[in-house]
């Protein structure tokens, strides 16, 4: 099972229609595949290559008009290659640029925003609060988590107020 899928993230890996961020998770899966295969080796290159790609999208994600959420998932994903890779001044330069976004970033979400964006939101944020928890940065953590509540806060919100829950009760 583990050589099949890592087979396919090979051919999305190498294929041209993947973008660099969507090449950086298939890579980041696929460095998890040859882990589970018993290569530590190539684990370890497919990762250090998802890093470097999610480096160079967070270093330009800002003058490209990435928003805070797509740069706060780029960042999770690297704190999480570079704990896997055992880099802990890596893992420490993306959750100091990840406390930098969100001391610095005001929440760019859309007022008009759908559900499946505020779920994606929230989870983003979460997911970061509790890597700020893993690396002792928890007014960071506390910063996230309290970012992940309001989103989800929003969406129940927005979700009461459509009458979703009208149409989940007679369903």
């Amino acid at each position: 099972m583990f050589r099949e899928a890592a087979d396919l993230y090979r051919q999305l890996v190498d294929g041209d229609a993947v973008t660099d961020g969507e090449r950086a998770s298939c890579l980041k899966g696929l460095g998890d595949m040859e882990a589970h295969l018993g290569d530590p080796d190539r684990a370890q290159a497919h990762r250090q290559e998802a890093a470097r790609l999610l480096e160079q999208l967070t270093d330009t994600g800002a003058a490209a008009g990435a928003g805070t959420d797509m740069q706060s998932r780029r960042l999770t994903s690297l704190i999480s290659i570079y704990d896997l890779l055992g880099d802990s001044a890596g893992k420490a330069r993306a959750a100091a640029r990840a406390v930098e976004l969100l001391t610095h970033t005001p929440d760019d979400l859309p007022d008009d925003a759908h559900d499946a964006l505020l779920k994606d939101q929230g989870g983003t944020w979460q997911n970061l609060g509790l890597l700020m928890v893993q690396a002792g940065r928890l007014d960071a953590a506390k910063d996230c988590l309290s970012r992940a509540a309001a989103t989800y806060e929003r969406l129940t919100r927005d979700w009461l107020g459509s009458g979703g829950w009208e149409e989940a009760l007679l369903a």
